[in-house]
């Protein structure tokens, strides 16, 4: 039996199919001590391989925040930042955390949130 494959080019994405059941396999960099650009995972168990559905933009936040990151191009409460340039915000009016890279923002949990950006949820617990 042969493995299916797939690419992913994001660590959330990645995670995602590892937690269905995915196994990494390869990750790719363009220097040794550089950030992953690029993933390749392996379905090994047999059977149709099992996927997540990522939401549309219209399943996303709340209606304020969609349309202030199309009118914007943020939201007002930017929460800082993490390497490679991620910027972390949070919606003021439905509490959604935003993650915005360099080719777009979505949305993220609380738990993906704090695995990403440690360092902001330290600060705030500490001035707490």
């Amino acid at each position: 039996m042969s493995a299916q494959l797939t690419k992913t080019h994001s660590q959330r994405d990645t995670d995602r199919l590892v937690a269905a059941g995915w196994t990494l396999k390869s990750e790719f960099r363009v220097a040794p001590n550089d950030e992953p650009y690029e993933y390749l995972l392996a379905w090994e168990h047999g059977g149709e391989a099992a996927y997540w559905r990522a939401k549309t933009w219209d399943e996303q936040g709340c209606k304020v925040c969609r349309q202030q990151w199309l009118s914007r191009g943020e939201i007002p409460n930017r929460l800082g930042g993490a390497n490679g340039g991620v910027l972390l915000y949070r919606c003021d009016t439905c509490g959604t955390f935003w993650e915005e890279t360099t080719r777009e923002a979505h949305e993220i949990t609380e738990a993906e949130a704090r695995k990403v950006f440690p360092h902001l949820f330290q600060e705030a617990e500490n001035h707490a």
